[in-house]
């Protein structure tokens, strides 16, 4: 699988931000440069990946270092080896009453300005992905109505 690390920049604009970053912190070694970019425990991950000396400082870091991290940051591979069984699939039951809420908006019925999304809500799916994909939809439905 592959994910986006940073979904809501283009890689232009993400190459401008960690430029930004990195001769902000630009005395700091690789991993601390990224800690406007990316959760503590995600920081270590990234560097081995990324495949710099850890020590190296962000202002040493070359363009063609930036444009790799880049390409990490937006097409992080995932490896996906196998499937678990269904003795070992893990769900919430129960939540907020998809009949106390308006779908188009994921606004309460009771309470106006409260809004509910993915597993908060009383929907139970089977495991592979249809929960997610009912918290990324509800998600949208409730970000689309602010």
């Amino acid at each position: 699988a592959e994910i986006d690390l940073k979904p809501a920049l283009s890689e232009e604009q993400l190459y401008d931000r960690i430029t930004r970053d990195f001769a902000l912190l630009a005395n700091h070694a690789a991993q601390g440069a990224l800690v406007k970019l990316l959760p503590a425990s995600m920081q270590p991950v990234m560097v081995a990946r990324w495949g710099i000396d850890p020590a190296t400082k962000a202002n040493q870091i070359t363009r063609e270092q930036k444009r790799e991290l880049v390409r990490l940051m937006k097409h992080w591979n995932v490896p996906i080896d196998a499937r678990g069984d269904l003795a070992h699939a893990v769900i919430t039951s129960g939540g907020v009453s998809v009949r106390e809420v308006d779908p188009r908006t994921m606004q309460s019925k009771k309470a106006l300005g409260l809004y509910f999304a993915g597993e908060v809500l009383d929907v139970d799916a089977y495991t592979g992905g249809y929960n997610l994909q009912i918290a990324f939809c509800t998600a949208q439905s409730f970000a689309n109505h602010l």
